[in-house]
């Protein structure tokens, strides 16, 4: 990998003999590493995985279309794309990888665990502040750069294929999980009608919004990063994956189940922050169903968990070989855990919704 990225780094950052570049988080799409001068400047070069984004131009015309309409008049940042010699935001390697150089964000960490509330809050604020921020983005300019990503109907079409064909001879120790998915799918049936009706209306939104996605400086949330997904979507979407993985009390790959829970006090803290930044811009329907959203969202991970799985683990990253398989089952004991909590949820967010209006 070293090779190819020297390669392309050479065509963003010039004249450049010896640069530092070391491998950078732990995402399970694309390959990103950082990039250390002799000056001591930084920046963030990123391989994209085209199994992933098919169009990666599409991919970039998003993320300058993002740059250009971001509001200033809001409390993150984003970070910054560079253009190469060639003028181009994408460098191809002799393999036909597209490559791209970012700006690193400096002074900020990133979280993979909440351990506080108030980080919790913090992450609600920087995520509602994102949505805020995108308010004059205009929304039919922007592409879809994952087909039906976040289409929960179309997830379980793919699941149901993926047990007809039964490619990697998995099926048998996970029906427990197969039927569970599927039950869960009838219960959200009404949010399901509602978002492919589009009453509830189709936003500007980050579309990916876990916990590592946002940068800390010290105390505060600064920025919002990996924005390849940033495109048409909901609320829902935003809310409700960002509550999967802040309000989850282990990590997405914990092997011992028993650890995993769903923590009430970290999801009242990031709701309390977002809806401090959204309760005003957020429709009588996205509030209404706007509960609903962790549960969907977590549906969603645990069916695309076990799809690639029963797939032979052709989409995600994987260490060994139930890997997949256990990120599956994190998730449905997740929902397990939501399930007994869902009506202090349901109160919670009516109750901040209506206070002071």
């Amino acid at each position: 990998m070293e090779l190819p990225a020297r390669e392309i780094l050479s065509l963003f950052l010039p004249g450049e003999m010896s640069p530092g570049i070391e491998p950078l988080g732990n995402g399970h799409i694309n390959d990103t590493f950082l990039v250390r001068l002799s000056d001591g400047c930084k920046y963030v070069l990123q391989r994209l995985n085209q199994k992933v984004f098919k169009d990666t131009n599409a991919v970039m015309h998003n993320y300058k279309l993002l740059e250009n309409n971001f509001l200033n008049n809001v409390d993150v940042s984003l970070p910054g794309v560079y253009r190469s010699v060639n003028n181009n935001l994408l460098e191809f390697d002799k393999h036909g990888n597209p490559w791209r150089l970012i700006e690193f964000v400096e002074y900020a960490y990133s979280l993979d665990h909440i351990v506080k509330k108030e980080q919790s809050y913090q992450a609600g604020f920087g995520y509602g502040a994102f949505l805020k921020g995108c308010a004059k983005c205009p929304v039919g300019e922007f592409q879809e750069v994952i087909p039906e990503f976040h289409n929960l109907k179309w997830r379980m079409q793919q699941l149901d294929l993926a047990v007809e064909q039964d490619n990697a001879n998995r099926l048998s120790a996970v029906t427990d999980l197969v039927s569970f998915y599927r039950n869960q799918y009838v219960r959200l049936n009404g949010l399901i009608a509602v978002l492919n009706s589009r009453e509830i209306p189709v936003r500007i939104v980050h579309n990916d919004t876990k916990i590592n996605n946002l940068m800390y400086r010290g105390e505060q949330v600064r920025a919002v990063v990996d924005l390849d997904t940033v495109g048409p979507g909901s609320v829902i979407y935003d809310f409700g994956d960002a509550i999967r993985t802040i309000a989850n009390s282990s990590d997405e790959d914990e092997q011992e189940l028993g650890n995993v829970a769903f923590n009430m006090d970290f999801f009242k803290a990031f709701a309390q922050g977002y809806l401090s930044q959204t309760k005003d811009m957020l429709t009588d329907t996205e509030k209404f169903h706007l509960w609903q959203a962790p549960l969907y969202m977590t549906l969603i991970m645990g069916v695309r968990f076990l799809t690639d799985y029963l797939n032979g683990d052709i989409y995600y990253k994987t260490e060994y070989e139930s890997h997949n398989l256990v990120r599956t089952r994190v998730q449905s004991k997740l929902i397990a855990s939501m399930e007994t909590n869902y009506h202090p949820i349901k109160t919670i967010v009516e109750q901040m919704l209506t206070d002071n209006q």
